[in-house]
């Protein structure tokens, strides 16, 4: 399971994205290597793949772009960044909504070199 691509996700010729959406749908994760984009350029990118849809509770929000779902376990002058401990449980993003996402974007910013405790499952072979 997973495919690792090369890609400039900002200017990418709309061919290029209809392709790395049928890799995800076919490989299930597809990492794209040497990305280096600001939150404005990572919103762009996902509006480039489709419709951007916002968590519905604010306190998931970056405090720039609500369309952001921060999930962080780092705290900055006292204050926790994002929302601790969202990886610790089961889960499929948004399953439980009336319109679950076609997609899901994860961008790390900072990445554990040990146990990392993310795991993945293809539900279709579950």
């Amino acid at each position: 399971m997973g495919v690792a691509l090369e890609l400039d996700v900002l200017n990418a010729p709309d061919e290029d994205l209809v392709a790395l959406k049928e890799k995800v749908y076919r490989h299930k994760i597809v990492v794209l290597k040497e990305q280096n984009l600001s939150p404005a350029e990572f919103v762009t990118f996902g509006r480039r793949l489709g419709e951007v849809e916002t968590y519905y509770q604010p306190m998931y929000h970056h405090p720039e772009h609500k369309e952001i779902f921060v999930s962080s376990n780092v705290r900055e002058s006292g204050q926790q960044i994002g929302v601790p401990q969202t990886g610790k449980f089961w889960h499929h993003d948004y399953s439980f909504m009336a319109r679950p996402f076609g997609l899901t974007l994860i961008y790390p910013q900072v990445v554990p070199r040990e146990n990392r405790g993310t795991y993945f499952i293809d539900m279709g072979k579950a």
